[in-house]
């Protein structure tokens, strides 16, 4: 063993926890104004983690839960999701805020944007759309009904699992339980591997592993997360159809809620309700071109309030505040019935 090498590791660590601790005390005599976001925008970390030989990510991860850490112990922050306890959306928030949070599962998109509305909760994180299944369109209705911004996103690939009880053995399962946009996603492997077990639809993956914990010769199909959170065997990975299946995630805040200054590496989402006349909508997209900002997404709801009038939703790159980007979005409002911004934010990835 080379005692050396490993004093040298010791004394590193030591002072990790001593830059940890001035770091923290720095951190104490912030505003809470400036405590309000779980990290501040580090235009320089993307570069500097380039030349790092641990994986960008692994730093990424690290950094969110110091932040995470310090950010309970001076003002414990309070973040809604889509429930159960280890659903996609629950996998989403801990990658954004880091595990240390004071975790509020609900049972509906609706209750997250309500919580948000009403400040009993701090921030929210609902699914938005799916590389393979697209919009999740509740969540764009919900935009027309709640006063809240987009203060955030996440990305997350999605990776389902095969697991069982422990003392189940996987050669005798006979039933398997999911969320039926799982099932959707695997498909062809489970035509493969398990053409004669029934299939059993879920509220959620979560509900599907729990079950899986009590039923003899079941399984259930899911993240990584269930499988940890209620102790299950995972007997297969990376079980879906399509490997590069992602959701993408939305961070919700109140309107009063500072938001986050420009980081660099922006994302702005709007909402708009033009009247209904021939070339309208193309009329109105053409401030986009014309100040050269790059639309990343474009979609149309029912109004609600009308028949046959839609709500547009579109998100491009930039800032609100980028001088491309108020140029464009003044020209916009002038060809609108209502025009709302739902939020700048540093874009995910």
């Amino acid at each position: 063993m080379d005692e050396q090498k490993l004093q040298r590791i010791d004394d590193i660590d030591r002072q990790i926890l001593a830059l940890l601790k001035e770091r923290c005390l720095i951190h104490s005599e912030l505003s809470e104004k400036d405590r309000s976001f779980p990290s501040h925008p580090r235009s320089w970390f993307e570069n500097e983690a380039a030349e790092h030989p641990l994986l960008t990510d692994s730093l990424i991860a690290i950094f969110r839960e110091i932040d995470s850490a310090e950010y309970e112990h001076f003002r414990p922050l309070s973040v809604a999701f889509l429930g159960p306890r280890g659903t996609f959306t629950h996998q989403a928030a801990i990658k954004y805020f880091g595990r240390d949070r004071n975790w509020d599962s609900l049972d509906t998109i609706e209750d997250v944007f309500a919580a948000v509305n009403r400040k009993t909760i701090d921030f929210g994180v609902v699914p938005v759309e799916n590389s393979t299944e697209g919009a999740v369109n509740v969540t764009f209705d919900l935009f027309q009904r709640y006063q809240v911004r987009i203060c955030g996103e996440i990305y997350l690939p999605i990776h389902h699992c095969m697991m069982v009880a422990p003392e189940t053995d996987p050669s005798e399962v006979t039933v398997i339980y999911s969320h039926p946009q799982v099932f959707g996603q695997c498909r062809r492997w489970l035509l493969k591997h398990f053409a004669d077990a029934e299939l059993k639809e879920t509220s959620s993956t979560a509900q599907a592993a729990e079950i899986a914990t009590t039923q003899p010769n079941a399984a259930a199909l899911g993240s990584e997360l269930p499988a940890e959170l209620y102790n299950l065997k995972i007997i297969h990975r990376n079980i879906e159809d399509f490997a590069n299946n992602t959701t993408r995630f939305l961070v919700l805040a109140h309107p009063g809620r500072e938001l986050p200054p420009p980081s660099g590496d922006d994302k702005t989402s709007i909402m708009f309700g033009l009247a209904d006349r021939p070339g309208v909508l193309y009329d109105a997209l053409l401030p986009f071109k014309r100040h050269n900002v790059n639309m990343t997404m474009i979609e149309s709801r029912p109004s609600k309030h009308q028949n046959w009038e839609y709500v547009f939703f579109v998100d491009f790159t930039g800032h609100q505040t980028d001088p491309g980007c108020t140029a464009a979005i003044l020209e916009l409002k002038e060809r609108c019935q209502f025009f709302t911004i739902l939020g700048s934010y540093p874009r995910g990835h």
